[in-house]
């Protein structure tokens, strides 16, 4: 036996049963010599016994650590999860996430950076400028309806408020325009509809933008090279990354989204399903296509490509504003079996209907960066970011043959209040 095998089993003697060892040592000295030179054989008998029983003693749940040093409370943690969604009930909850296979899980790394960095989105409101959003579109449109071998119609600059104030253009001599642009307080964006032709497709320089949602991520990749550097060119950048993004349901497939983008840009898009940054993306929705835009079970057309730059840079956007100890992997998994965890985006009535989940033995942990939702607030205002130890647990499959997945989330960061927040909750979980 091992030295350090040997201290670790002797950590682990009953203390009662050592104390008794020291109350009957001086009757042990009377005992005969024949009796004395059997007695270390019989103590060593006895310890390797206690550490043999120690083998077998059931695991406890690990006790919940505590921090003095935390920036946030357990309740301020509730709200980083939409209410709406929560019904502010943000505790023991889930959300069921679907895959045909593990290889298309949004996984991200896990740091060991000691300490995490904290980040804040900002309100951009850069004023409205009619000069510049021209300049913009006479610097994009040329080349973008010349890739797309059609003439460029006539357009206006109008102001509009959908979501926000700003800027937009029509087309008065379409009836059913193809494209539209915006520029917005914060960002300027070009969106290109596949309603354009006929045949329902985006075709850049006579080649069809489309994929086969059988090949795999990297072979997808490949295969768009060539319609990478047609938008880049189109565009004025030179994204060198892509981004798959799946999404599927219970029943059926949402779609895919693939993105063009500089990884590099911003640390969270290493921690983010969709890139912070500038980017183009590609989207292949299948609920808003139609039949004729499949033409086997495994190629889709491209239904909207998606131009995006901020107006500002990336650092004014997104600016770290402090950093803060990162709780181990170990610590977090003391939250999860301890069911200090906190849901995501679920209905209310979904809530109320899941089942319990073991995460003892999860599949995957992934780590993330979630922003603080504002409900019933200006849209615009500033919102804190933080990261959470993403773990999934596989708990079943769908009738389409997708594997169901559970996920759920602890923070990353130290947080205080854990044990009196969650005491609070379990009223509202009818416990």
């Amino acid at each position: 036996m091992k030295k350090q095998e040997w201290n670790e089993g002797l950590n682990h003697l009953d203390p009662a049963l050592v104390e008794e060892y020291v109350l009957q040592k001086e009757s042990l000295k009377k005992r005969s010599k024949k009796k004395k030179k059997w007695l270390p054989i019989a103590s060593v008998a006895a310890c390797l016994l206690l550490i043999v029983g120690v083998s077998f003693v059931i695991p406890k749940t690990p006790s919940v650590p505590t921090w003095s040093n935390a920036l946030y409370t357990a309740e301020a943690i509730e709200g980083f999860f939409p209410e709406y969604f929560s019904d502010g009930v943000a505790t023991n909850s889930y959300t069921k996430v679907y895959f045909p296979d593990d290889q298309f899980l949004h996984l991200n790394p896990l740091t060991e950076q000691k300490y995490l960095p904290l980040y804040q989105r900002n309100v951009l409101s850069f004023e409205e400028d009619e000069e510049a959003f021209r300049e913009f579109l006479d610097t994009i449109l040329p080349k973008l309806f010349a890739s797309l071998e059609i003439s460029i119609p006539r357009y206006e600059i109008e102001r509009y408020k959908f979501y926000q104030d700003g800027l937009t253009i029509t087309f008065p001599e379409l009836d059913s325009p193809y494209m539209s642009a915006a520029q917005t307080d914060r960002r300027y964006s070009i969106y290109l509809f596949h309603t354009y032709s006929e045949n329902r497709e985006i075709t850049l320089d006579g080649e069809i933008v489309q994929i086969d949602q059988r090949l795999s991520d990297q072979e997808i990749i490949a295969s768009l090279s060539s319609v990478r550097e047609k938008l880049c060119n189109v565009f004025g950048e030179s994204f060198p990354d892509t981004k798959i993004i799946r999404r599927y349901y219970e029943y059926d497939a949402e779609g895919i989204t693939i993105y063009f983008y500089d990884k590099s840009a911003h640390p969270l898009n290493e921690f983010q399903a969709n890139p912070v940054s500038d980017s183009i993306s590609l989207e292949f929705y299948y609920d808003e296509t139609s039949e004729d835009d499949i033409e086997t079970d495994g190629i889709r057309k491209a239904s909207n490509i998606i131009y995006s730059r901020s107006r500002g840079t990336m650092a004014q956007e997104y600016s770290m504003i402090t950093a803060t100890e990162r709780i181990s992997l170990e610590e977090a998994e003391a939250l999860l079996y301890n069911g200090y965890v906190f849901g995501g985006h679920s209905c209310p009535l979904c809530m109320a209907e899941q089942e319990k989940v073991d995460f003892e033995g999860y599949d995957f942990v992934s780590m993330e960066y979630l922003f603080r939702y504002y409900y019933n607030t200006d849209r615009e205002v500033p919102s804190t970011g933080i990261p959470f130890y993403a773990f999934y647990k596989k708990i079943g499959t769908a009738p389409n043959g997708n594997l169901i997945y559970a996920k759920t989330y602890v923070p990353a960061i130290p947080v205080s209040g854990y044990t009196e927040y969650f005491e609070k909750q379990k009223e509202n979980h009818g416990k």
